[in-house]
């Protein structure tokens, strides 16, 4: 049982074995200690499972001070490490960097929209498409942290260059990043990570 989830144990050896060959060549796309300064008190801890008693293929749980990404065995290991990860990169970011405050963050959102709190919400397809988009789903608009974890699970990916073509989604993505670099001490990093692939104006540093 991990954070109050009960999850059956992968005992195929070469199953196991095969998902950490995918997700390896995920863990380069970060700065050296990026994860250990995620976690500031514990560890991200990957759990590869057969299962999980909800069904779902993968969670984000916090358990005594860790991070833990539990993933079943059927499921896009890469995809759900990164959104996985995202909540914690959330979590972090949040309590170190101004750009993630509440105000600064809605602002940023069509004039009257208001967050659902709660999943139960319109789908308001327009908001999730063309020149106008705000949002990468319908589930970003539930929450503000789903929000931003969706947009970096979505940045993360490729051919997805459309999806934050709009001056609503390059607003965020750039505030996002922003905030990541302020949190994470990366400001003058003269590197593009994979997350800003897709910033119409970089932030890698230039020394002048």
């Amino acid at each position: 049982k991990t954070g109050g989830h009960t999850v059956t144990v992968e005992y195929h050896t070469n199953i196991v074995r095969e998902l950490l060959e995918k997700i390896q060549p995920a863990l380069t796309h970060f700065p050296p200690k990026f994860l250990q300064k995620t976690v500031e008190k514990g560890w991200v801890r990957v759990c590869l499972v057969r299962s999980i008693d909800d069904g779902a293929a993968w969670k984000h749980v916090w358990e005594a001070g860790d991070c833990w990404i539990l993933i079943a065995s059927d499921a896009d290991p890469v995809d759900a490490f990164y959104q996985g990860l995202a909540y914690a990169i959330d979590s972090h970011v949040l309590g170190n960097s101004r750009d993630f405050d509440a105000d600064r963050w809605s602002a940023l959102n069509p004039e009257g929209f208001v967050y659902a709190y709660s999943y139960q919400i319109d789908e308001k397809i327009e908001l999730q498409v063309g020149t106008h988009r705000a949002f990468t789903d319908r589930l970003a608009m539930s929450y503000p942290h789903e929000d931003r974890c969706r947009i970096f699970y979505n940045a993360m990916l490729p051919d997805n260059s459309e999806m934050f073509r709009s001056p609503v989604m390059q607003a965020k993505l750039q505030q996002l990043c922003k905030g990541i670099r302020e949190a994470y001490n990366l400001e003058k990093s003269e590197d593009t990570y994979l997350w800003e692939q897709y910033l119409q104006s970089s932030l890698a540093y230039v020394k002048k």
